[in-house]
Formats: structure tokens, C-alpha cells, sequence
């Protein structure tokens, strides 16, 4: 059991409005229902008017995380912001990953989300690489080349060596759709 599953969505549409177009998530005006009597001059109605004229319609969950994600606090808890985008666009908690098509962990817009496999989000992951932005092209110093692969399944398909790195992109691009199917996996920036 997850802490999102503590969480119904039911709740987080009444505290949180989602933006798909920008992929940005709003605090919405609280209900004096959501906060209780601390007793003396911390009302429940004390608290929600603080609440809601500090957080009332402004940008929410914008801390990004360590690994890139956008994330914030929810009724005493941190969830990330992409999941709960998802939930609220569509009704109810994503099953399994998600995955940022293009690959930008901070592009919440519900177009650049889909449902993915551990696989395939991994497939879709930014690597570090001095030379190149793109996963499965890497330079060659010993040939001068573009060197262009893909990975499925533990196996690997090289894909030859490029002059150019558009090329090298390209062909990767084609076996990648090849191998996972369709639009399923995205090179793109």
C-alpha cells in the first residue's frame, strides 16, 4: 500500500486545481471543514483565512526534488506533482510509472505523461554524456563517429557508426520504434 492510496483524489480536487494545458497545479480556496479548533484564537476560521490568503490561487507542489521531480506538500505529506496531475486529470492514481515523454521531469502537461513500464521509463531516461544529449548515441573518439544503439531486453542491437549525429538519431529512433512499437518510445529533446 502506497500513501497515495491514502489519498483519495476526490480530496486532492478539493485543494488542488490542474492546469493540463501548462501542466501546473493551483492551490484552490479552502473550506473551513479541512482545518480544526486549536483552541484560543486558532480557530478552524482564523486558519482557513490564513491558509487561503497566503496559498489561495498560487502555483503548487514547485519544490523540485533531488532527482528532478516537482513535489510538495499535501495535507501533511509529499507527493509528486506528475502523479498527482495524473490523478486529477483523470480520476484516479496511476497504476504503475510515468513517464515524461520528453523527458523534462518538470513538463507536467498531461500530454507528456503516459503510463509506462519500468522498462520503458528506463529506456526513456536522460544519461550523462559530455558528446551527446541522446540516449543510445554516444561518440567514438577511436573513429571519429557517432556510435548508435539500442537495448531491449538485455540484449543489444549496435547500430552501426555516423559521420553525423542527426543520423545516428534517426537510426536509433527507427529500432526503437521498432522494437517497443509505434510512438512507445520518444528521442526526442
Amino acid at each position: 500500500m502506497s500513501k497515495y492510496d491514502d489519498l483519495p483524489v476526490e480530496v486532492v480536487r478539493k485543494v488542488l486545481r490542474y492546469d493540463a494545458a501548462s501542466g501546473k497545479l493551483f492551490w484552490l480556496e479552502r473550506p473551513v471543514d479541512f482545518f480544526e479548533d486549536r483552541g484560543g484564537r486558532y480557530t478552524a476560521e482564523r486558519s482557513a483565512r490564513g491558509f487561503n490568503s497566503k496559498h489561495a490561487g498560487k502555483e503548487a507542489l514547485t519544490a523540485k526534488a533531488s532527482n528532478g521531480y516537482l513535489v510538495g506538500g499535501i495535507l501533511g505529506r509529499v507527493y509528486s506533482a506528475h502523479r498527482v496531475c495524473w490523478a486529477i486529470h483523470h480520476g484516479s492514481w496511476p497504476s504503475g510509472d510515468l513517464d515524461h515523454i520528453n523527458r523534462i521531469r518538470h513538463d507536467n502537461r498531461i500530454e507528456n505523461l503516459r503510463l509506462a513500464t519500468r522498462a520503458l521509463n528506463g529506456h526513456n531516461k536522460v544519461m550523462p554524456n559530455k558528446h551527446s544529449p541522446y540516449v543510445g548515441v554516444t561518440w567514438y573518439k577511436p573513429t571519429s563517429k557517432w556510435v548508435a544503439r539500442v537495448t531491449k531486453d538485455r540484449k543489444v542491437y549496435q547500430l552501426g557508426y555516423f559521420d553525423d549525429i542527426e543520423e545516428a538519431v534517426r537510426a536509433r529512433d527507427l529500432k526503437a520504434r521498432e522494437l517497443y512499437g509505434g510512438d512507445a518510445f520518444q528521442n526526442c529533446c
